[in-house]
């Protein structure tokens, strides 16, 4: 199970939360969702999940993802290194 997590500027609030939360968990191969909206990232766990299936989730959603995905190799906390 991999790790992805994306930058999204624009959420601020429960409802961002709630709307970003719902829209990936439709994502095939999203297990779990995590949004913290202090420092404005969405991480998300899974395995066969496609960036650009979470990146139009996130439009879905109403909201920009801003800049590259950070991928970690697993769940267990091993090193992350940036996605080109």
């Amino acid at each position: 199970m991999k790790q992805q997590t994306y930058n999204v500027p624009g959420i601020s609030c429960e409802h961002c939360r709630i709307a970003i939360t719902t829209e990936l968990r439709s994502v095939p191969g999203v297990e779990s969702v995590q949004v913290d909206l202090e420092r404005k990232r969405v991480t998300l766990r899974g395995a066969g999940v496609s960036e650009a299936a979470v990146r139009a989730a996130i439009d879905d959603a109403g909201y920009d993802v801003e800049g590259a995905v950070v991928e970690g190799a697993d769940v267990e906390g091993r090193a992350l290194e940036a996605a080109a």
